[in-house]
């Protein structure tokens, strides 16, 4: 087996783009944790940081094995979910919801561990199946990464959104750029379900742009009204 996705090349800076500028935004959220609502968005976006980051360096640089296949359906079905669900949590902020979010963290971690010991058993009964976009990638787990990615890239979406509209902790334009941003990542989850050539390249281009959009909108718009606004 090839260890490399297709497209090499275009794959592994695309997956640096991801890593690179979500690393840099979750330390940006995370340092300036003003409210539950940003230090959530925070730990979200650093989960989906150390996502792409160990996917392009088990992409490239190790073999493939069983143990790099545990790995895939670790990040898939556990650390991909959690980045979701503290995604979850900072929208609910906006919401009355907002008092019950150690409950439904508690209610979305069983669901998590419940469903990652069902996929391992799924799995040992199951002859292996490769997914299109990598060799040692489980087609079975594709699912829980491309949802997980177009749930939380929507739901940051409604985020931003929420606050271009109220202007509250963002500054509106700011706001409004994120939002537009995190709907680009949203649809780029398509990717993880790619089976044709066209699907996988017409996705993996709109991951980076919408990576490239949201550090843009953190750290390239400066305005004079921020008002203590992030």
């Amino acid at each position: 087996m090839s260890p490399y996705p297709p497209y090499p090349l275009f794959t592994f800076i695309g997956f640096l783009i991801h890593a690179c500028a979500m690393l840099a935004i979750s330390t940006r959220l995370l340092w300036r944790h003003t409210t539950k609502a940003i230090t959530y968005l925070g730990i979200g976006v650093f989960a989906y940081a150390v996502d792409f980051s160990l996917i392009t360096i088990l992409f490239y640089f190790f073999p493939n094995n069983e143990i790099k296949i545990q790995i895939f359906v670790f990040i898939a079905s556990v650390l991909v979910p959690f980045g979701t669900l503290f995604l979850l949590l900072s929208v609910l902020q906006i919401y009355r919801w907002r008092n019950f979010d150690w409950l439904i963290f508690l209610t979305g971690a069983i669901v998590i561990v419940v469903l990652y010991r069902g996929t391992l058993t799924q799995l040992a009964g199951m002859p292996f199946s490769r997914a299109y976009l990598h060799p040692a990638y489980p087609d079975v787990i594709t699912k829980n990464q491309g949802i997980g990615g177009l749930i939380g890239g929507g739901l940051v979406a409604v985020f931003f959104l929420w606050h271009a509209i109220s202007s509250t902790i963002f500054v509106r334009r700011r706001a409004l750029v994120l939002g537009i941003a995190s709907l680009f990542l949203a649809i780029s989850s398509l990717y993880w379900f790619a089976e044709t050539q066209s699907v996988y390249i017409i996705s993996h281009i709109m991951g980076p742009v919408g990576s490239i959009l949201l550090f843009y909108g953190f750290f390239g718009i400066r305005s004079p009204d921020e008002d203590g606004k992030v």
